[in-house]
C-alpha cells in the first residue's frame, strides 16, 4: 500500500504543478500584453487623448499592476 500512496502523492503534486505553471504562463502573457499596450499603442503623455477598448493609459497601467501582483502572489505560493 505505501507504493500506491506514494504514487498518488506524486500524481497529485504533478497535477498541482501543471496547474500552477499554466496560471503563471497566463499571468506572464497578461503582463507582456499590457506592457506592450502601455509602450506602443498608448505611449507616454497620451493620458487623456487616447484610449483602447475604453481604457486610458492609466487604467491599463492599473490592469498591468494587478496582473503583476497576481504573478508575484503566484510565485510566492509556488516556492
Amino acid at each position: 500500500m505505501p507504493a500506491v500512496e506514494s504514487q498518488n502523492y506524486f500524481m497529485n503534486r504533478t497535477l498541482a504543478n501543471i496547474i500552477i505553471d499554466i496560471i503563471a504562463a497566463f499571468l506572464l502573457l497578461g503582463m507582456i500584453a499590457t506592457g506592450y499596450l502601455l509602450r506602443f499603442p498608448l505611449p507616454p503623455r497620451s493620458n487623456k487623448f487616447l484610449s483602447l477598448w475604453g481604457y486610458t493609459r492609466h487604467q491599463w497601467g492599473d490592469v498591468h499592476f494587478w496582473i503583476s501582483l497576481g504573478r508575484l502572489r503566484q510565485m510566492v505560493f509556488y516556492y
